[in-house]
């Protein structure tokens, strides 16, 4: 399988910070440690400090802003707007609060009138066979939900993990392991949650949970949940059970109506991702009411 290779651009007060992540060499896609970022951090201001000071060069101050731009007053929800949490039950008889997103006005005409979207405000929990807990302890699963294969998360053979099986999709409504009336968002839908919610810049803040994010070079990854979705940080795993990136990053499926594993990630500081993960690799599942 080809190396999935995804560049992420980190901007620490001002400078930015190039990191590679191979899919391929670790499809957990492991979040850099906080020690790791100040070093990185540390280098780049030294660099900085020493071009500044070449004669004729041109510099900008860092500035003192957080690394994601906090989210635009236009994709923000007014304090007149109520959210709307209803629930649904999965097939396992856990009940999970819902909640429907209905975006900005201002922000309505721009995307086409998009309908308001009804989302699980919570990760999926079924307890089903290619389904596990972060470090195989049943807390975790309370807290974040379980983590799912690509092929487990669209109820699909495990076969279609490394075969071809677009003929098996239901390009629009994938019901997988969702409840009865749900499905596996597709890449359009979580592009309008993306697109409506503040772009891949400011979702990140407005869709993350208030707390539960770790705090990493001295920011604050909680997000304001502006629409109650409540992205919770998950982590992620791989085929040998190896786990990271809990408190740090969330990824979720998405159904690209394909043998391609959509998947979008949010992590502590970064913008939002739309990426694809080896389809082996274990995340969490939030399902669209059709």
């Amino acid at each position: 399988m080809k190396s999935n290779l995804v560049k992420i651009m980190l901007a620490i007060s001002g400078f930015a910070i190039t990191i590679f992540l191979s899919c391929a060499d670790n499809p957990a896609l492991e979040f850099p440690s906080e020690e790791q970022i100040r070093q990185r951090y540390s280098s780049s201001k030294m660099e900085a400090s020493s071009s500044s000071a070449k004669p004729g060069s041109s510099s900008i101050a860092p500035s003192s802003s957080s690394t994601s731009p906090p989210p635009s007053s236009s994709s923000i929800p007014s304090s007149s707007t109520t959210i709307k949490y209803g629930s649904v039950t999965d097939d396992g008889g856990r009940t999970y609060k819902t909640v429907e997103i209905n975006y900005p006005e201002e922000n309505l005409s721009l995307f086409g009138n998009p309908s308001p979207q009804v989302w699980m405000a919570e990760n999926l929990n079924y307890n089903v066979s290619g389904s596990v807990c972060y470090d195989g302890q049943e807390i975790n699963c309370g807290k974040y939900g379980r983590l799912y294969n690509w092929a487990t998360a669209m109820k699909l053979p495990l076969d279609c993990n490394s075969e071809n099986c677009a003929d098996q999709i239901d390009a629009k409504k994938h019901r997988g392991i969702c409840p009865v009336n749900w499905h596996i968002p597709t890449e359009a839908e979580w592009s309008t949650l993306i697109m409506m919610t503040g772009g891949k810049s400011g979702a990140s803040a407005n869709l993350k949970a208030k707390d539960g994010w770790n705090s990493i070079v001295g920011k604050d990854g909680n997000g304001i949940d502006a629409y109650g979705f409540t992205a919770l940080p998950g982590g992620s795993g791989n085929s040998d059970n190896d786990f990271s990136s809990v408190g740090n990053l969330g990824s979720w499926w998405g159904n690209r109506g394909s043998s391609n594993a959509y998947t979008i990630v949010i992590s502590t500081i970064l913008a939002v991702i739309e990426t694809e993960y080896i389809k082996s690799t274990l995340i969490s599942v939030r399902c669209i009411k059709d």
